[in-house]
């Protein structure tokens, strides 16, 4: 089993974070039974590097489909660390943190593809705002609908309405509201949280706060954290010029399962932790 360590709370203090700024910038993923989404995936990073100094880390998450040695096969560059049994996506996603190197860090899912001047269009921004602490991009599905990737928090309300299919039916102001659908999605502008499917985080600020929270097993570990960014006064920030295409696999909603579950139990903490919200 690989060790994981316990979050910091100051990047100054903690052993282990490696050496700031020998990278531009570490791409960390977490996969796990990704071998289809893999290559596509690390393709579209090393593909547009550029003049960038780019670290990519992958933790496999105990998978059986061959994703490791399709990895150390395929892309020997990649840091690659194997878990020999399961553990949660923020505490997978801490550890490759810790081990990262990068002036900024961008958290990068397995099924996602970079579009063509992603990467640099992300480091660019961070470098000329100061006060973004995490930024996110412009993503489509597949079919190139736009997916809606920054939102306000979630309140009780939203939660219900997605979660009874009612958005399929019928969009209310509230709900539209939480995905800012009236807002169109092509310019820079301060949000609530953006997804964290492509989530680019400034080192200072993310060892400062705390690392993500592992005791969200998956999901709401990003709006979590960008919640915490902004009560400790930093921004958010959705970058439209930096596009993804993300399949957007939303596991948790294929009928009633353990990540169904874990999802519940997600929603239940964060509330606790930062106050209900009704609509």
């Amino acid at each position: 089993m690989t060790h994981i360590e316990q979050p910091g709370k100051c990047y100054a203090k903690c052993e282990g974070l490696g050496s700031l700024g020998q990278f531009d910038l570490s791409v960390c993923i977490v996969s796990h039974e990704s071998r289809s989404d893999l290559p596509a995936c690390l393709e579209s990073v090393y593909d547009q590097v550029g003049k960038l100094a780019v670290e990519v880390i992958l933790v496999d998450n105990a998978s059986t489909d061959g994703s490791a040695a399709f990895v150390a096969a395929a892309f020997p560059q990649v840091r690659l660390v194997v878990n020999s049994n399961r553990r949660g996506f923020a505490a997978n996603l801490n550890h490759a943190l810790r081990l990262s190197q990068g002036h900024y860090i961008l958290s990068l899912n397995p099924d996602t593809v970079l579009l063509q001047g992603a990467l640099e269009t992300l480091v660019t921004f961070m470098d000329v705002t100061p006060d973004a602490a995490v930024a996110g991009c412009k993503a489509f599905y597949p079919d190139g609908r736009l997916q809606y990737t920054c939102r306000e928090f979630p309140s009780v309300a939203t939660i219900l309405w997605r979660w009874l299919h009612l958005d399929q039916v019928y969009l209310p102001h509230f709900y539209r509201r939480f995905l800012l659908q009236d807002w169109p999605h092509d310019e820079v502008r301060q949000v609530d949280w953006v997804l964290g499917a492509c989530m680019i985080l400034r080192r200072e600020p993310i060892f400062e706060i705390g690392l993500f929270d592992e005791a969200f097993y998956m999901y709401y570990e990003d709006i979590d954290v960008c919640y915490r960014f902004k009560q400790h006064g930093f921004a958010v920030y959705f970058v439209p010029d930096a596009q993804i295409i993300h399949k957007y696999h939303r596991s948790s909603a294929r009928g009633f399962n353990r990540l169904t579950i874990e999802h519940i139990k997600s929603i239940v903490r964060y509330f606790r932790k930062h106050g209900i919200r009704i609509i």
